[in-house]
């Protein structure tokens, strides 16, 4: 029983994601931070298929499933620069989830991808046809059928971190690697890209406000 223990705790205390496993950011976006009054922004869920650790979140332009080494890159460079750093802390589910409950929860998320991300639903107060983080991984959870997320269009990163709690382990802090040095093409490149794509997914979604 004590081995089994000590091996329970190291899995918890490990950077190393299972299936099930929450991402958490903190500090990655101001505008949350003052409309939530949390510090945790955003949260996607992994799961590992074939050695490969996959993350699910919704962003803004859609959902996607991106390499969680991919997504450690791209905080990196997102951190560059800026005086209070976004940082990334992992929560393990303290009981494994079953090949059941893991294969419903991937199954919702794979039918999710592309789906457009959207801030509506928690605005107006119902669901729509987009989705923003929290919902979708709410939702995903709710697959497994031992969380009864209510109004997941509702909650936000923060909350969901709350009330996660009694069956996830405590938060575990990712140290990410300094973003490699990029040219100024390189950089203006990706500046450029990440303002378009957000300016048509604003676009898109104050469209989608009135339409209402």
């Amino acid at each position: 029983m004590n081995v089994f223990l000590a091996m329970t705790a190291v899995t918890l205390l490990s950077t190393q994601p299972v299936d099930g496993t929450l991402l958490f950011l903190e500090h990655g976006n101001p505008v949350v931070e003052i409309v939530t009054k949390k510090q945790i922004t955003h949260v996607g869920i992994v799961f590992v298929d074939s050695g490969t650790a996959w993350l699910y979140e919704a962003v803004p332009g859609k959902v996607r499933r991106v390499p969680l080494s991919a997504y450690y890159l791209e905080l990196s460079e997102y951190n560059r620069g800026r005086k209070q750093p976004a940082k990334i802390v992992l929560r393990h589910p303290r009981v494994a989830f079953s090949g059941d409950q893991t294969r419903a929860m991937k199954s919702f998320l794979d039918q999710q991808v592309d789906r457009r991300y959207s801030v509506k639903n928690y605005v107006v107060g119902t669901p729509g046809d987009g989705i923003h983080c929290a919902e979708l991984t709410a939702s995903a959870l709710n697959r497994a059928r031992i969380f009864d997320f209510k109004d997941c269009h509702a909650i936000t990163p923060g909350e969901l971190e709350e009330q996660v709690s009694g069956r996830y382990g405590v938060a575990i802090p990712v140290a990410l690697s300094p973003a490699p040095t990029k040219s100024w093409c390189e950089r203006s490149k990706q500046w450029w890209s990440g303002w378009f794509q957000w300016c048509g997914w604003s676009c898109g979604e104050a469209w989608s406000f009135c339409r209402r």
